[in-house]
Parts: C-alpha cells; structure tokens; sequence
C-alpha cells in the first residue's frame, strides 16, 4: 500500500466531503480556505451533479 501523505489526506477529505454532499461553505471552512471559491475551483468534479437533485425536489413539490 502506498502511504498517503499529509497533503493528500487533507484533500482526500475535501473530496469526500463534497461527494457526500456536505454544502461547499461548510467544506471550505473546515478547510480553513480564505474563500469559498477555492474549493468550487479545485474540486469542481467532486460535486455531485446538483441539478438532478433540484429537478427531483420541485418534482415532489408539484406533485
């Protein structure tokens, strides 16, 4: 197994946060990153296709 180092588990659990759906502010804070546009630019692939979510909620709502 190779080791994973400091950095790569810091962004291990930024990615995994994001794909878990935790809200990017909520990521970026516990990042300690000065913006919330860092992690939206890093680790963009990581965030779980939001649209399909939101179609699905008005869905229920109008249902």
């Amino acid at each position: 197994m190779t080791p994973i180092t400091l950095h790569g588990l810091r962004r291990t659990h930024i990615s995994r946060l994001l794909m878990d759906g935790v809200h990017v502010n909520v990521v970026s804070e516990r990042a300690g990153h000065a913006s919330v546009n860092i992690p939206l630019n890093t680790y963009a692939a990581y965030i779980p296709n939001m649209q399909a979510e939101t179609a699905h909620r008005i869905n229920a709502w109008v249902s």
